[in-house]
């Protein structure tokens, strides 16, 4: 039963989102998959997936190089890292 409601789920935003069409021509019913939308959404957000990573590593690596840029010069890496008191 489970299953059954998750395939409506499923079916339903595919309609939602216009990659799957329902029609009722001359007593025969169809269903169409536009398959060019699916392939131009899914393409569209692999690219914007691929934005965001690119975002996300720029970010990280401003990080790091701050991080790197905040020690001291003379100071050995040891030395310039915050000291923590290990869990007793």
């Amino acid at each position: 039963m489970r299953g059954l409601l998750i395939l409506a789920v499923i079916i339903l935003v595919m309609a939602l989102v216009g990659w799957i069409t329902f029609q009722n021509n001359d007593r025969q019913p169809a269903v169409i998959l536009n398959t060019d939308k699916i392939e131009a959404d899914t393409r569209e957000i692999v690219h914007e997936g691929q934005e965001a990573a690119t975002k996300a590593g720029q970010a990280v690596q401003a990080a790091v190089d701050e991080v790197r840029s905040d020690r001291r010069p003379d100071a050995p890496a040891d030395e310039a890292k915050p000291a923590t008191s290990a869990p007793n």
